[in-house]
């Protein structure tokens, strides 16, 4: 369907992959040579190096263009790939965006994994590599990556100090000298999106809510100011009457469950059979629930769509929010029509 029109752009970028693949070096060194020039695409000469990379914890310096790219943690991997770039190494990416296979995520040589739940410095530092695009917290952790190589790190992908995947995909095209690549994605993502919209007026409509049933809480993903409002806007779908009366941090009592009624629901249920919806009436009595309008994902092997909308939704990125969406047209099917 719509992905296609993502495809567009990463095909010919990709060919590059396969085109360098198939050189025959007469050295370790040329060797060297032909899989760094492998792992993204030709430079576009826009970017003048070198290049200060500033961060909310500090800046370091890119000297040449980079070649050697790890990507650990929030939107970086999907980002690198949007552009045609296969990191050297990045987090596990299959559990929650398996869709990344298209894009090349196959072909990343090194899946690092988090200590103690923490951002692997010394296994990144290892990898030698000549730009870390990382998503941290801590001060601590830039710190002593920006020993290793530059460093781009952010901290969130929305809220007050957060940085949204525009403008990351942009900082990281620049560092890379694919501006104008970064430029045609993030419209690339805009047309895809207005499609959706332009073939589903319906969707107007409707208003729509996305909550989670954790097994023992339930939360609210799409409240006034969220990414998943801002997600379910961009299809032209309304925001549930009680948004506004909720935030990133309510775990939501069974009193209040009439509150999260909207015209379409859509709940992560990564337990199964929703464990704290299913027995409340007041929950039952929604009218998205009553006219077949809500709709429970389960998490399983099989399907990776819940646990991405799950976590899409929080951290948007432009390959992330197209699949969904087209997987949401998919679900509603002719319902709202």
């Amino acid at each position: 369907m719509l992905t296609h029109s993502l495809k567009k752009l990463a095909a010919p970028l990709f060919g590059l992959v396969l085109v360098a693949g198939t050189v025959t070096a007469c050295s370790s060194d040329a060797d060297d040579a032909s899989d760094a020039s492998s792992r993204l695409p030709a430079g576009e000469g826009t970017t003048e190096y070198p290049l200060e990379l500033d961060t909310e914890y500090g800046s370091t310096t890119l000297e040449d263009r980079p070649e050697k790219i790890v990507a650990y943690g929030g939107l970086g991997p999907e980002l690198a790939l949007s552009l045609g770039i296969t990191p050297i190494a990045s987090n596990d990416w299959e559990q929650f965006s398996s869709f990344l296979s298209e894009y090349g995520a196959d072909d990343i040589d090194t899946i690092l994994e988090p200590v103690d739940g923490n951002v692997p410095v010394e296994s990144i530092s290892a990898e030698d590599p000549d730009l870390i695009v990382v998503n941290t917290t801590e001060q601590s952790v830039f710190d002593q990556l920006s020993q290793v190589a530059p460093v781009l790190a952010y901290s969130y992908s929305w809220g007050e100090n957060g940085t949204d995947w525009r403008e990351q995909l942009a900082r990281l095209g620049e560092a890379t000298d694919l501006a104008e690549a970064a430029a045609d994605v993030e419209s690339t993502h805009d047309d895809a999106i207005q499609a959706i919209r332009d073939e589903n007026p319906e969707f107007a409509e409707y208003s729509a809510n996305f909550i989670s049933d954790k097994g023992d809480n339930v939360d609210v993903e799409s409240f006034a100011g969220s990414p998943g409002e801002e997600f379910f806007a961009q299809l032209g779908f309304q925001p549930f009457e009680k948004a506004e009366e909720f935030t990133n941090t309510d775990v939501v009592s069974g009193e209040r469950y009439a509150d999260l009624a909207a015209d379409v629901m859509f709940i992560y249920d990564p337990s199964g059979g929703m464990p704290t919806l299913s027995g409340s009436q007041a929950f039952q009595n929604l009218p998205a629930v009553q006219n077949d309008l809500a709709f429970p994902l389960e998490l399983s092997d099989d399907d990776p769509f819940p646990g991405t909308m799950a976590v899409g939704l929080r951290s948007p990125a432009p390959l992330t929010n197209v699949w969904l969406a087209e997987h949401i047209v998919d679900l509603l099917g002719d319902k709202l029509k």
